[in-house]
């Protein structure tokens, strides 16, 4: 992908945003940067060394968890001498660790995943990820690793409905769930990349749309990993 941006936003979904707020604001002392609507999403921005955590509220109860997917979120920090895992309210993994820990000068997002090889496939050929070690790539500065999990299933994508443009929340409704959901990469051209990625073999989680009025994000698109995960594309002013 052609980057305008060399770090990667992170999102999740939450029904407790005041015990999450405790938690990344407080107790992990992240810096708090921003509340953004979208329709009836409340986004709560936190500062990841310069890209966000996005803490979206939502309005109605989260369906249960599914399995795969999204695990854990790596930060590096000068507050540790030594890697330190910690749980939020809802159950998400976080875990601090030094700057330069295991070549991580961002974050990393680890996914488990049900089947390596075709995840390789889709991170060097679709996103055009470097591949930095074993099930291990780097997209821009943002590490993304992989595990096989045998609870994973493999994505099918829904016959695409022809008719009038979707809007963003209708588009994104499968997104919403609970625990770390999608990942967000800012690019130069989202239409460019958004034929690129359907070429290349990925799954369209959405049309190229614009962004929410008002806000920085003048167009994005949604892809569907193997799994089905929610990868972001945006292009921001």
């Amino acid at each position: 992908m052609d980057l305008a941006k060399d770090r990667a936003d992170v999102g999740l979904f939450t029904n407790h945003y005041d015990e999450m707020r405790d938690f990344y604001g407080g107790q992990l002392g992240l810096r708090f940067l921003e509340t953004a609507g979208i329709g009836k999403v409340q986004q709560h921005r936190y500062d990841l060394g310069g890209s966000w955590l996005k803490i979206n509220t939502a309005s109605k109860p989260l369906p249960a968890r599914s399995p795969g997917g999204y695990q854990k979120l790596v930060i590096p920090t000068s507050k540790v001498t030594q890697p330190q895992t910690l749980t939020d309210p809802d159950g998400n993994t976080i875990e601090f660790v030094p700057a330069g820990y295991n070549g991580i000068d961002h974050i990393e997002l680890q996914l488990g995943v049900s089947d390596l090889g075709v995840f390789e496939q889709f991170h060097t050929e679709v996103l055009g990820s470097a591949r930095i070690g074993p099930a291990r790539f780097r997209l821009g500065r943002s590490i993304l690793s992989l595990s096989a999990d045998p609870a994973a299933k493999p994505y099918v994508a829904p016959p695409r409905k022809e008719g009038a443009a979707p809007d963003l929340l209708r588009a994104t409704a499968a997104l919403v769930g609970p625990g770390l959901r999608y990942f967000t990469v800012q690019v130069r051209d989202c239409a460019v990349e958004h034929d690129r990625v359907l070429a290349a073999g990925g799954n369209e989680g959405s049309p190229v749309m614009p962004g929410p009025a008002g806000g920085p994000t003048v167009a994005l698109f949604f892809i569907r990993d193997p799994d089905g995960n929610w990868i972001e594309v945006v292009l921001r002013k």
